[in-house]
């Protein structure tokens, strides 16, 4: 039997390669194509880096301008230029203006504070100022609600009433100055100062220095008693007085001056007499 003739199209030599360097091969391709990746990612992370922080250290916008919406009554425009001065950000790109807005409002005669971008360069800042409306303690004042602040002493602040009292008494203070304000205006009493010492005893102080002592309670019935007292009895001593004690239920005390006789008015006829 005759054998076909081998085709020589189909007949060819191959080289194979182990599977073991086939292997590694590959592997080794693996390692180099995760090493390029891990570095081309660094790269760019670095060049993200790179350009976050010109963003943020470059001022692109920086502040020039600040406006106040209205003029200052009370405060000091030096505490609001202060503050923005030393604020973290002066781009105004990257400002928050509710942070600068909250620095603002921790000054203690600011009610309400807001802040406004005002593209290119500058910031608005619109104030609401707490309203004196007595004076506390030695420099402070109080506003509508009781809150206790401060601002630069004026002319216009200097005939507010004086009021006193320990801290967190504020409130309670003013309340029962306002309750007994009309009732004293009316009787032409001349009240210069109300307080309430550290004891929680009330003090009503007159315009000449002297020192009305009420106690805690029974006030109205001891103010209508000074009333009484003050137009009939003590008037005409009150350069001699230093305190008067409404505490008594039947009567009062008087404390004199240092140093000082009172010179009573028969004693005055008296002398005129003898001339």
């Amino acid at each position: 039997m005759a054998t076909s003739p081998k085709n020589r199209y189909l007949s060819r030599s191959s080289v194979s390669v182990p599977r073991e360097e086939r292997t590694l091969w590959q592997i080794a391709w693996l390692i180099g194509e995760c090493t390029l990746a891990v570095f081309l990612l660094i790269g760019i992370a670095y060049g993200i880096y790179v350009t976050y922080q010109r963003l943020t250290q470059q001022a692109f916008f920086p502040l020039k301008r600040v406006i106040i919406a209205e003029p200052l009554r009370y405060g000091d425009m030096a505490d609001i230029s202060d503050i923005i001065r030393h604020h973290h950000q002066k781009d105004l790109l990257h400002m928050d203006v509710s942070l600068l807005a909250g620095e603002i409002q921790q000054l203690d005669w600011i009610a309400k504070a807001g802040v406004y971008k005002r593209w290119p360069d500058a910031v608005e800042i619109k104030l609401v100022e707490r309203v004196p409306i007595v004076r506390w303690g030695k420099e402070g004042f109080l506003d509508a609600s009781g809150t206790p602040f401060t601002v630069p002493d004026s002319d216009k602040l200097r005939g507010l009433f004086k009021l006193q009292g320990p801290d967190g008494y504020e409130q309670q203070v003013l309340q029962y100055y306002e309750d007994i304000a009309p009732w004293l205006a009316a009787r032409h009493l001349d009240v210069a100062r109300l307080t309430l010492d550290p004891r929680l005893v009330w003090h009503a102080e007159l315009s000449g220095g002297t020192d009305i002592i009420l106690g805690r309670d029974q006030l109205n019935e001891r103010l209508k008693k000074l009333v009484v007292v003050n137009d009939k009895v003590i008037k005409p001593y009150h350069p001699y007085i230093d305190a008067i004690d409404l505490r008594y239920h039947d009567g009062f005390s008087v404390r004199w001056k240092a140093g000082v006789r009172p010179v009573t008015t028969e004693a005055k006829d008296k002398t005129k007499e003898k001339k």
